[in-house]
Order: structure tokens, then sequence, then C-alpha cells
């Protein structure tokens, strides 16, 4: 079974693919424990692949029988099959899978039921017994699986304060784990975990950052809670369906019927079924600790930037309406609204910016046509020098013309007086 027990599965997952084996195991006849079962099962699958094929067809039919009397949910037969299909798969054992699969029922490929109603939390975390309260109003307001109570100590629960007031708390999700995460609570809900931790202190336990949030109950007579034990994942949902059948929530169904709504998952999926209409759908699936796909490779919002959107929802999440946390609710109202004016605040100034940018590619502009002015000035200038040096050479042509037509009146003039010079000319 090591092989097996090496896969990667959520801790309740596991639990119930053990008890499926063993069902499975025990169908076939084979004995003794189940690491001593799935080793006959190895040993004879390897001989005869037939075989262990006829066997988990047989076995499905006999599940299938009970879905056709009404003893059994079509949907459950799958529960039985994927076990034994991945325990094959893990020690190479290859059988005609598709062909299996032929024989399973149809069945529904989602869930049709329902989150339970704040009036029926209400009435849960009534039942007489002290960690029912914290343990329903944090998974009702954060989400978490039942499984990670395990993992739950009370140093992973941090309040958030905004000007001395408590508007929620962080809580670090399967820490030290690699599927840690973070989420948060509503001021109810640490309230409730407060009471009890106190609870515990009076009576004399020594609480501290280690000290495991659900822990099993002390003889209250002795008063003594020095020696706390962690409540397992089986404790926590035996303790749920007994506060819901004492509340009067629970009632024996006939064979094959479901509950309209789910003992401990009912409480995730009232947070999400509730905090949807106020925030991002991806940002709950991020505090819920479920997979985004792609966009969780690209979309990392911060502690603050998701604290903003759950405060929209803690109103929706609160169970208790009544005046006692009529502040916190005031509190959160003012948190927001603060938010929204320095969101207004980013805004205005980022008009601004797009103003002032729009404005520095006028003054570039502007700046270019004066370079271009300055250079058409230039070019003028340098053309009116050419024009007066123009004009300068034109004056000394004409001051050479009327010093030759002076000489020529000259030479005009001896001509008269000497004859001889008849032929002498200045003119061309």
């Amino acid at each position: 079974m090591s092989d097996f027990m090496d896969v990667r599965l959520a801790y309740l997952t596991r639990h119930q693919y053990l008890l499926r084996l063993t069902m499975f195991f025990n169908w076939l006849g084979l004995k003794g424990s189940l690491d001593k079962q799935s080793r006959e099962f190895l040993v004879r699958a390897r001989k005869d692949k037939e075989w262990a094929q006829k066997g988990l067809r047989d076995f499905i039919r006999s599940k299938k029988e009970k879905v056709e009397g009404g003893e059994l949910a079509g949907a459950s037969v799958r529960s039985f099959y994927k076990p034994v299909k991945l325990f094959c798969i893990v020690h190479d054992i290859e059988l005609a899978w598709k062909k299996i699969a032929m024989i399973m029922p149809e069945s529904r490929r989602f869930a049709n039921d329902r989150a339970p109603t704040r009036e029926e939390i209400e009435t849960v975390i009534k039942y007489p017994d002290r960690r029912i309260k914290p343990l329903v109003l944090v998974t009702s307001s954060s989400g978490i699986r039942v499984g990670a109570w395990e993992y739950l100590k009370w140093k992973h629960i941090e309040p958030i304060r905004r000007d001395d007031r408590l508007v929620a708390a962080k809580i670090t999700v399967y820490g030290g784990e690699n599927e840690q995460y973070f989420s948060f609570i509503t001021p109810e809900a640490f309230q409730s975990l407060e009471e009890w931790m106190d609870y515990r202190k009076r009576n004399g336990e020594n609480i501290s950052g280690e000290s495991w949030v659900m822990r099993t109950l002390w003889d209250t007579t002795a008063s003594d809670a020095r020696s706390p034990i962690k409540m397992t994942t089986e404790a926590i949902r035996a303790l749920v369906k007994r506060a819901l059948k004492s509340q009067g929530l629970r009632t024996t169904l006939p064979v094959a019927h479901r509950h309209e709504w789910k003992a401990n998952h009912g409480f995730r999926k009232y947070f999400q079924t509730n905090a949807e209409p106020k925030m991002k759908s991806l940002d709950v699936m991020t505090l819920m600790g479920q997979a985004t796909g792609l966009a969780q490779s690209y979309n990392k919002p911060t502690v603050d930037m998701l604290l903003t959107e759950y405060l929209k929802a803690v109103d929706n999440l609160t169970i208790n309406k009544q005046i006692e946390f009529k502040e916190v609710a005031d509190s959160q109202q003012v948190l927001l609204l603060q938010m929204q004016t320095k969101d207004r605040e980013i805004m205005m100034l980022k008009k601004q910016m797009v103003e002032l940018e729009s404005r520095e590619q006028e003054i570039t502009m502007l700046k270019q046509r004066l370079s271009e002015m300055n250079t058409l000035t230039k070019e003028v200038d340098s053309m009116r020098e050419q024009i007066a040096a123009l004009k300068r050479s034109s004056d000394e042509f004409q001051k050479l013309s009327d010093m030759t037509n002076l000489l020529q009146e000259a030479v005009d003039i001896a001509k008269i007086a000497d004859p001889s010079l008849a032929n002498i000319s200045l003119r061309r």
C-alpha cells in the first residue's frame, strides 16, 4: 500500500478511498488486513487480469442493483470505482477501463444541493456545545474545508483592526503545508473564537500560538483543561451531525435520498453563495483555496486587495444581525467609504496626470514649431544679408558706370580739340 499512500490526496479523500478499497477487497473474498489484501490482489491481478476485471465489473453491478432498488444514489457508484482504478494505475495494473466505465450508471455530474440559510445556521450554533458556534461561523465566513481544522492553530488567526476597530481577521489555512493559503473571517466569527479560547484559558489550559483551535472536551466539573487533545476531522464531522440532528435540521431519510444541504460542505457553499454577490468570483475562489486555472499564474492579489473585496461581503456573511455587531458594521462602512474616497482621489490624480501628459505633448509640439520658426528666421536673415550684398554690388556698379560716362565725355571733348583722337572710345 506504500505506493498508493504516496499519491497526493486530500486527507478525507484518502480516508474514503481506503474504505472503498477495503469494501472491494472484501467483495473479492480476500482475507486479512488491508495491506495483506492489497498484496494478494496485486499478485493475482498480475497473473490473471481477467480475474481482476471480472471482479471489478461484478462489484460495480452489485452497486447498480442497489441503485435500481433505491438503496443507493447513482452518483455514489463512481465513488467505489475511482479508488480501485487509482490503486491499479499506481501499481501498473492495466484493465479495460473504457469497457468497465460503460457499465457505470448514469448520474448527474453536478450537485443539486443548496447552501444552508442564515436562519438554519442560527439554529445550528444554538446547539449546547461551545465548539459548534466558532466552528460553524469560521467555516461559513471563510469557506475553509472541514479538513483544514486539523491544521489550524491559534497563531493562524490574526485580527485586523482599522482605527482601533475590528473589521475582520486573517486566517492561514493549512499552515506549513504545500497547500497553504489565506482567507478571512468576519468579526463575529473572530469574537466567537476569542470566547472559546478564553473559556479554555479560564479552565486551566495554557493558551499560546501553538494551541489547536479545535480540541476535545474535558471534565468541566473538575474545571481542568490542561491536557488538550486536537479534534480529528472525523470528530468534527460527527459533532456537526449531532448538532444538526439535535436542532431538528436532520431527519432520517429514505434510502438513496440526500439532504437538501450537506453537513459540512454546506457551510463552505454558504460562503461562496453569499460572497459572490459582493465580490469578484475569482477573488472568492482564491479565498476558498480553489484552483483558478491559467488566471492563477497572472492574478496575484495582495492581502490588502483581497481584504478590500472581502469587507464588501462581511454584512452578507454575518449571521447575527443584532445591535451588538452594529458598531462593527458601522466601522466597516466607514472604512469602505474611506477606501472609496481614496479610490476617487486616485482616479482624479490619474486624470490630472493624463491632462499633464497631454499638455506636455502640446508644449513639445510648440517647442518643435518654435524651433522651425527659428530656423526660418535664420534663413530670412541670411537672405536679407545676400540682398544687402547684392545692393552694395549694384551701387558700386552704378558708380563705375557713372565714372565711365564722365571719362567718355572727357574723351569726346579731347577729340574735338584733337581730331587725331577720333578713333578712341570708352564704350564697348
